[in-house]
């Protein structure tokens, strides 16, 4: 039997689905794998393909590369791909509608084609993706230029910002980038990769190491300014010392102190109104920008895998720390 709480949270969650659709999740919500669904009565002659993943995702940039590699399959295969982070929850939901919907998605980028979820679910033929990481789809890095400009194209034509994120985008670096030229962009993934190390993540080289190679690299691509992308309040402090006149930084949230008994980055809160989608949309804008830079130093972790394909073949240099993955026998994610 499913306990009471879980009957009428699933009950709220489905009302603008109809019972159908209600029926239809409660036999499946104990199994993970790919369910194909058959109860609708619209949109016959189309296949409609669910991307979910086990609650609570995880970092935007993990959920965003999860969703990429299911859009790939559905893609492939002549579905249509719609992404519920409504329905499975992440650690961006907030509690009421943002930009006028629940769908934590939606919150960001705009579907991948022009079907919602709410047609979806009321089609004939629905297929709920398995809860898996199409790791065949998405390489572990983007190596080559060719590879960089299929997963740009993609990403630009099935992963497109809303208007109200691309408005906060286009503010942000009209504030922070102006007219400056000659920016090297730099990612410092700190925090729980560095403290917890998890499993079969990157390795992040020390934080002294990223100073060097960027006074390195700043003299030698003859650079005139560094924008910082990083989660941890210890690391801006490090680069102001050391980059006084040269540096920009966002005013995103950052975390001070971190240590082995915090939550994950991404369950981390601040006190302040709709944290959970402000953090998702400071670490987007943050990455948006890092795209934008002219060079880019930075570790093998999901920020920089989507700045490179962001970017499209634009930087004229890269620096791509190679340090392998933590070991298996290390903490999880």
């Amino acid at each position: 039997m499913y306990p009471i709480i879980f009957i009428r949270k699933v009950i709220k969650a489905f009302v603008p689905y109809g019972i159908i659709s209600l029926l239809r999740y409660i036999h499946i919500v104990k199994n993970q794998g790919k369910h194909k669904l058959t109860s609708g009565t619209i949109n016959e002659n189309k296949t409609f393909y669910i991307i979910r993943r086990p609650e609570p995702g995880a970092g935007l940039f993990s959920n965003f590369h999860w969703v990429l590699g299911h859009i790939i399959y559905a893609l492939e295969r002549n579905y249509i791909p719609v992404v519920d982070m409504e329905n499975y929850k992440t650690y961006y939901n907030e509690d009421s509608p943002i930009n006028g919907t629940k769908n934590a998605w939606e919150y960001y980028f705009n579907q991948p084609l022009t079907y919602n979820l709410e047609e979806a679910y009321k089609s004939k033929n629905v297929i709920l993706s398995e809860m898996k990481y199409c790791e065949e789809k998405i390489p572990r890095f983007l190596e080559f230029e060719e590879q960089i400009e299929y997963f740009h194209k993609l990403i630009t034509k099935y992963m497109s910002f809303n208007d109200i994120t691309l408005s906060t985008i286009t503010e942000a670096k009209s504030r922070l980038f102006g007219n400056k030229k000659n920016i090297l962009g730099v990612l410092y993934r700190g925090t729980d990769y560095v403290k917890n190390r998890p499993e079969k993540h990157a390795v992040v080289a020390p934080i002294n190491d990223y100073i060097d190679k960027t006074k390195k690299y700043v003299e030698e691509w003859k650079m005139d300014w560094i924008y910082l992308e990083t989660e941890e309040a210890e690391v801006v402090d490090l680069f102001r010392k050391n980059f006084p006149d040269k540096l920009i930084i966002s005013n995103s949230m950052r975390i001070r102190n971190y240590s082995v008994f915090n939550d994950i980055t991404p369950a981390i809160r601040f006190n302040r109104k709709q944290d959970k989608y402000l953090r998702g949309l400071e670490y987007l804008i943050d990455t948006v920008l890092l795209s934008e830079c002219d060079a880019i130093i930075g570790p093998k972790v999901n920020g920089t895998l989507a700045a490179v394909g962001l970017n499209g073949n634009k930087y004229k240099h890269k620096y791509i720390y190679e340090l392998g993955n933590n070991p298996s026998n290390g903490h999880s994610a």
